[in-house]
C-alpha cells in the first residue's frame, strides 16, 4: 500500500469534511425553511458517510488482497 496515497487521502478527507461542515454552518445561518435545512444536513451527512465507506472499502480490499495467503 502506498503510504503517501493513504496520507493524502486522509488529508483530503479532512479537508472535504471541513468543507462540508462549513457548508452546514452556512446553511444553518441561512433563511431557508427548517425542512430545507434538515434535508441539506441529511444529504451532507449521507455524502460524508458514503465517502467514508468508499475509502474504507478501497483500503480494506487492497489490504486483504496483499495479505491473503493462497492455498496451493
Amino acid at each position: 500500500m502506498n503510504i503517501q496515497l493513504v496520507l493524502l487521502s486522509g488529508l483530503g478527507f479532512l479537508i472535504f469534511t471541513g468543507l462540508c461542515l462549513f457548508v452546514l454552518f452556512k446553511v444553518n445561518k441561512s433563511n431557508l425553511s427548517e425542512k430545507s435545512k434538515k434535508a441539506m444536513m441529511f444529504a451532507i451527512v449521507l455524502i460524508i458517510t458514503a465517502f467514508c465507506i468508499f475509502i474504507f472499502d478501497t483500503y480494506t480490499a487492497d489490504h486483504i488482497a496483499r495479505n491473503t495467503v493462497t492455498k496451493s
